[in-house]
């Protein structure tokens, strides 16, 4: 092996040519620059897929509450004497 620095620099360009992702001592790097930038990107990504359901189940948790306490109001509303666990509780019977 050489130590003439053309033959060094030669050497060192045609190895991160053919093979960006390695350092020409064996290890690799962890990643690329764009590599990273995906990688970020798709944590983000499966990070808000995962807000995203989070709010859609409360969503829908409050609008099933929301429903109970129409179907209570209305029930109220109509038959104010009945339990609305169908015994009859009324004061004037």
């Amino acid at each position: 092996m050489s130590n003439n620095p053309i033959y060094l620099a030669a050497l060192y360009t045609g190895a991160t040519m053919n093979q960006p992702h390695k350092s020409l001592f064996g290890s690799s790097n962890p990643a690329t620059p764009t590599q990273k930038l995906e990688q970020e990107t798709q944590r983000r990504s499966e990070q808000l897929a995962e807000e995203d359901e989070r709010k859609l189940r409360q969503y829908e948790m409050i609008l099933h509450f929301k429903d109970l306490a129409a179907l209570y109001t209305e029930k109220r509303i109509n038959q104010p004497h009945k339990s609305l666990f169908g015994s009859s509780h009324s004061l004037f019977s």
